[in-house]
């Protein structure tokens, strides 16, 4: 008989999010938006995302690595304001596990909208374990525009 080999599957409890989740402001403010990592039992060599944005009403200025990796190399930094999009990624030769802040986001509320709030989305978002991807969630950001 042949035996069996038992593969252990892969157990991805990597949650990214924005912190805080939903920030209230004025049209014209700079704000800065933290992305938060927290990793359960995974030990993470790089963070790859993209984030979707209105540009009629959010400008991104920067995003730079935070305290999460010791000692970050930024992959992949594209920031478009035409289409609304970063794509972003960052990693260390060292992994890194636990809770801290992976990035931090510098960004203009430059119009209103109808609906009084906007959103920066987390899409094709990936946080490597070695070659396996354990991201469990991405946690959106939500801007409640303030009238003057």
């Amino acid at each position: 008989p042949t035996p069996m080999v038992s593969v252990n599957p892969i157990n991805a409890q990597t949650q990214l999010a924005f912190a805080p989740q939903i920030q209230s402001v004025p049209v014209g403010t700079d704000l800065k938006a933290q992305i938060s990592v927290s990793t359960g039992v995974n030990s993470l060599s790089g963070v790859q995302f993209t984030l979707n944005f209105d540009p009629k009403i959010v400008q991104i200025m920067d995003i730079v690595p935070d305290n999460f990796f010791a000692k970050p190399t930024v992959l992949l930094k594209k920031i478009d304001n035409q289409k609304g999009k970063i794509d972003y990624a960052l990693g260390s030769l060292t992994p890194q596990n636990g809770e801290n802040i992976l990035a931090t986001l510098s960004l203009k509320l430059i119009s209103a909208t109808s609906s009084g709030a906007t959103k920066i989305s987390f899409s094709q978002t990936k946080a490597a374990e070695g070659v396996n991807n354990v991201l469990k969630s991405a946690t959106d950001l939500t801007i409640k525009i303030l009238q003057k």
